[in-house]
């Protein structure tokens, strides 16, 4: 029996040594070692020790070369091996060469110190937890052929200021950007299709986002505890509205649910604080999957929902717990005392006003135009949102809904 637990010990070394190998090792144009598999004739970089830290003696500014010789033999760089730099924290900027177009998950893990990493013009996809705890990463350039972002690819990157994702991305990961505490900007452009759960939750300092209309789920957790978003865009193309998306977002001051949604899940606005004002323009009241989707509201402000719905509002369950429900026209509005006011391809145009004064404010309250009108000038609105319109002297305001 203990020989054959010695023979079982000793294979499961041979295995193990054969795992954490590497065929060659070679000096890197920034002079530091590293090592390398040879797979399907090409190099890839791995790890020195499968445990973290990979390489404790690696640190400075590393440039990875795009092709490396051993025995002979060039071969091209193509890939980056999963948990190849795990917590590298000498580890300060990495510069990454055209050849290659993989970067295998968690392969930066936990490198504390690194501030900067210049990614291949080639690489179509940053995996799961590639930088995830790079509390030091500063800013990152995305290639223009990038099409998704991982889970947890940039968790608890702290120092991350920005995230100007290109044009060419359609998915970001579940916790893509988690922790994110000193994200102040992200763009997701009009070919992002999914947003993973609690993909941006916890970004602090992120006071801003605009939805692309080409999302039609906001999934559970997507920006909850941004306690500094004090503005969202949703898009007319979203129907669902998943468990605590907006949860703790308490610099929130107005929220519009587009005509679109049909059903706001549990917690999804919960605890945001500073809601003065919530616009639902579907006609129908969307479905709401529990009583703590506004917990912690103040449901004394106004609720403004399309006209012919307030009754309806007023007798649903979660929203009748508003007590001050006002119903408002979600089109322009035509020939209102010889005025009018419509919505045309992003614009407001306002007609028969000519001379007098025209303001027109966000939902959030902040003024977007003020000045004379001029008989049928079209104001280009910023986003798609609710907007009112005030003109001259008139008693009401006009509620403009651009798409």
């Amino acid at each position: 029996m203990k020989k054959t637990l010695l023979v079982l010990f000793a294979l499961m070394a041979m295995s193990l040594s054969n795992v954490w190998a590497y065929d060659f090792s070679a000096v890197a144009p920034s002079g530091q070692t590293l090592y390398y598999n040879i797979v399907r004739g090409k190099a890839q970089v791995t790890y020195k020790h499968a445990s973290a830290p990979s390489y404790a003696d690696l640190s400075g500014a590393l440039v990875i070369p795009s092709s490396v010789e051993h025995n002979g033999t060039t071969y091209p760089v193509a890939a980056i091996e999963s948990y190849a730099f795990n917590g590298c924290n000498g580890l300060a900027e990495v510069t990454i060469p055209n050849s290659l177009t993989a970067i295998g998950s968690y392969a930066f893990p936990n490198c504390s110190n690194l501030t900067s990493v210049i990614l291949p013009a080639t690489l179509t996809a940053i995996e799961a937890g590639t930088f995830n705890g790079c509390s030091s990463l500063a800013s990152m350039a995305f290639p223009a052929s990038l099409t998704a972002i991982g889970e947890r690819a940039f968790q608890n990157c702290s120092s991350l200021a920005g995230a100007a994702l290109p044009a060419s991305v359609t998915t970001i990961g579940e916790g893509a950007f988690n922790g994110c505490n000193g994200l102040a900007e992200v763009t997701l452009p009009a070919s992002v299709t999914t947003i993973g759960e609690g993909a941006f939750s916890g970004c602090g300092s992120l006071t801003e986002v605009t939805i692309p209309a080409s999302v039609t789920l906001i999934r559970d957790r997507v920006f909850a505890s941004c306690v500094g978003l004090a503005s969202v865009t949703i898009p007319a193309s979203v129907t669902y509205i998943g468990e605590g998306a907006f949860a703790s977002c308490n610099s929130l001051a107005s929220v519009t649910i587009p005509a679109s949604v049909t059903f706001i899940c549990n917690g999804a606005f919960q605890y945001c604080s500073s809601l003065a004002s919530i616009y639902s323009l579907a006609a129908t009241p969307p479905t709401i999957g529990g009583s703590r989707a506004f917990e912690g509201v103040d449901k004394t402000i106004p609720l403004y929902v399309p006209a012919m719905s307030a009754p309806l509002y007023a007798t649903a369950s979660v929203w009748s717990d508003f007590n001050t429900i006002v119903g408002i026209a979600t089109q322009g509005i035509d020939e209102v005392d010889g005025m009018s006011v419509e919505s045309v391809a992003g614009a407001i145009v306002v007609g028969g006003a000519a001379g007098q004064s025209v303001t027109i404010f966000d939902i959030a309250g902040r003024v977007v135009v003020r000045e004379q009108a001029v008989e049928g000038k079209t104001y280009t609105m910023p986003r798609n949102g609710v907007y009112l319109v005030k003109v001259g002297n008139h008693p009401a305001e006009k509620v403009v809904v651009v798409r």
